[in-house]
């Protein structure tokens, strides 16, 4: 049986950690802790605030201290098997991170520390500006008006920059165009697209990879457009070029700031790329693609267990209906 207890009282008769955690739990777990609050919050200029008496004489659904163990218990394992998730997503991102470091050179260096032992005589990378790697130059997308947002054709946007996957084509906006702007603008698989504009320096011109095969995607204005010349660099390989960190330092070199900081196409075209043969371009994409699949598999499993745990805590502890009752 549950008996309403002050919030105060509650946590001055927890005995156990556990106890307390299960406390917590209850004060996190629904809305009727909310629906308390809210009914007589004190006002400020900017908001309201909640005092320490207020807090402290909430009315709360408190079981028994054998079934606190009990919640607290199975919780606490939840809690465990989701901490025991993240380290290994974080082991996963450190090992990429530290890969990367050695497949590609590093800041002042011309070759990688690593090779695939297939291409340990391949000969060296080669140099160029990264226009010189483009089969059509750079170019900025179409302008996004906010009226004519919601149907048309597919856009990719800045925050699709922002995401640690490629491009999700489902998550895309709609923007209706005119044919003519369109096919001007008009996206295909392996194009990458860097940021025009950044609040902070550090966040200039980062990028990202279409991997989609639609005919119906185009991108905004504030996005620069590079396409490769597939004769010489494979889309993905640069996709995780422009990933490094000698690359990311010469772009926000590049980057200008005044109210905040922005980059041009001459900026972006000037950076300097080095890169192997196709083969070795192909095998050291296939690498870190594999890398990022396990990535993507280990963070469902750990969002996964997050919903498991939500959905365990609504049915642990009573609903706001149950509370008022």
């Amino acid at each position: 049986m549950h008996h309403l207890l002050l919030l105060q009282k509650i946590i001055a008769n927890c005995q156990k950690i556990s106890q307390l955690r299960c406390v917590i739990g209850v004060i996190i777990s629904g809305t009727s802790l909310i629906q308390q609050l809210t009914k007589n919050l004190e006002g400020l200029r900017d908001g309201k605030m909640v005092s320490y008496k207020q807090f402290s004489e909430l009315l709360l659904l408190n079981p028994s201290p054998l079934e606190q163990q009990k919640i607290a218990e199975c919780l606490g394992s939840v809690d465990e098997l989701i901490a025991a998730q993240a380290r290994k997503l974080d082991a996963l991102k450190t090992h990429k991170k530290g890969l990367m470091q050695q497949l590609f050179p590093r800041e002042g260096e011309t070759q990688p520390r690593l090779r695939f032992p297939e291409f340990q005589n391949a000969g060296k990378w080669e140099a160029s500006p990264l226009i010189g790697l483009s089969s059509v130059g750079l170019r900025n997308g179409v302008f996004n008006d906010p009226k004519k947002v919601g149907t048309g054709f597919k856009l990719i946007n800045v925050s699709d920059m922002y995401i640690d996957t490629t491009i999700d084509e489902g998550r895309l906006s709609l923007l209706e165009l005119a044919l003519s702007d369109f096919e001007a603008n008009q996206v295909i698989h392996g194009d990458i697209f860097f940021t025009r504009s950044s609040l902070v320096k550090s966040g200039i011109a980062v990028s990202n990879i279409y991997l989609g095969s639609s005919s119906d995607v185009t991108f905004d204005g504030h996005l620069i457009r590079f396409r490769t010349n597939t004769s010489k660099v494979i889309p993905l390989f640069t996709h995780y070029l422009f990933k490094t960190a000698p690359i990311r330092a010469q772009l926000i070199a590049r980057g200008k700031t005044a109210t905040m900081t922005t980059i041009g196409q001459a900026d972006v075209s000037s950076v300097i790329l080095f890169y192997p043969e196709r083969k070795e371009q192909q095998r050291i994409a296939d690498c870190l693609t594999t890398l990022d699949d396990l990535i993507a598999a280990q963070t469902q499993k750990l969002e996964a267990l997050k919903t498991h745990k939500k959905g365990l805590m609504q049915q642990l502890f009573p609903s706001p209906q149950e509370v008022e009752t």
